[in-house]
């Protein structure tokens, strides 16, 4: 490798660890473009994995990565739900998960700023698919959409979190009031790390605990990139 100064590429402790995950990942996916490498297909899976190689890719431009990062995006739209949003398989089964829906969009938004192809129609469903499961009036923003006959399960404050920095990833104009309603909520319970858990309507493991929040990794994260987005 050429040494920075000579427009080589950044070297640093992890590149040997950060490059064997990358071949990993590679080696893992599918023709199709999956990559999970249980085997089951699942998006979450796909949306993180697939997620790592678009991020490698638009900020290394290395051109092993790209075919990868563009199957990876291609899986993602070809699963894409009828109603806009993404389930936890491939399947077009009418229905759509906010949580899902989420890595999915950063993987379309990180794809863009890597001038991958990301379809115009995938990018207006999933802007669809937000604008139907977020309450305007409460602030509310659903867990699923499903049906026929179509209806939205409501969400809890993960779900607030994760639709508030998935909007404005989409690039969806939300006025002041409507913003305050979810900051307020995620203020309530801020992002920590600790023996404090909360109820949850969706997440069985916390159905009894006290308070409305979440000890939870997953939520720290939405929470934080809400916050910080805000």
């Amino acid at each position: 490798l050429r040494p920075q100064d000579e427009g080589g590429p950044v070297v640093h402790a992890y590149t040997p660890t950060i490059t064997k995950a990358l071949k990993y990942l590679c080696r893992e996916q599918e023709r199709d473009g999956c990559v999970d490498p249980s085997g089951t297909r699942n998006m979450y899976t796909h949306g993180i994995a697939g997620l790592a190689i678009v991020e490698a890719y638009s900020m290394s431009h290395d051109a092993a990565l790209r075919p990868h990062a563009q199957r990876a995006i291609n899986f993602i739209v070809d699963a894409q739900q009828d109603s806009g949003g993404w389930n936890y398989t491939p399947d077009h089964m009418n229905r759509s998960d906010t949580s899902i829906t989420s890595w999915a969009v950063m993987m379309l938004r990180s794809a863009r700023a890597a001038n991958l192809a990301v379809p115009k129609r995938a990018w207006d469903r999933a802007k669809r698919f937000m604008h139907n499961v977020t309450d305007y009036q409460t602030g509310n923003i659903g867990y699923c959409l499903q049906g026929p006959p179509t209806r939205t399960t409501p969400g809890c404050n993960a779900m607030i979190a994760i639709g508030m920095a998935t909007r404005t990833y989409l690039g969806m104009p939300d006025d002041q009031s409507l913003s305050e309603k979810w900051i307020k909520e995620i203020k309530a319970v801020p992002p920590r790390n600790d023996e404090y858990a909360g109820r949850c309507p969706n997440w069985g493991g916390l159905m009894n605990r006290k308070g409305h929040g979440h000890n939870s990794l997953y939520y720290t994260y939405y929470a934080t990139l809400a916050l910080f987005h805000h």
